[in-house]
C-alpha cells in the first residue's frame, strides 16, 4: 500500500489517472503560469515533472477567486533542481 503525504495525496511514483482531474486554460508568462479559473479547497493546482522526476503537488487549503494571484513558496532550502528556464 502506497504512503499518504500530509497533503493527503498518494506517495507514488507510478502512473495514475484521476477521473476528478480537471483542466486549466493557462498561460506561461517567463517563470510563472496563469489561469483564468477559480479554484475550491482541496484542489491540486499542478504537478510537475523534471528531469530528476520529482513532482511538486500545491493543494488548495482555501478558496480562490478567480484572477487571485496565487504565489508558491518552497521555503528556504532548494530541495530540487529547478527546471523553470529549460522551458
Amino acid at each position: 500500500m502506497d504512503a499518504c503525504c500530509n497533503l493527503g495525496a498518494i506517495c507514488s511514483n507510478a502512473s495514475r489517472v484521476l477521473d476528478t482531474l480537471k483542466r486549466f486554460e493557462t498561460g506561461r508568462v517567463g517563470r510563472s503560469v496563469y489561469t483564468t479559473a477559480g479554484m475550491d479547497v482541496g484542489d491540486i493546482v499542478g504537478e510537475y515533472t523534471g528531469r530528476a522526476e520529482i513532482k511538486v503537488l500545491v493543494r488548495m487549503l482555501k478558496n480562490v477567486k478567480t484572477g487571485a494571484e496565487i504565489t508558491e513558496q518552497y521555503g528556504d532550502e532548494t530541495w530540487f533542481a529547478c527546471t523553470c528556464d529549460r522551458f
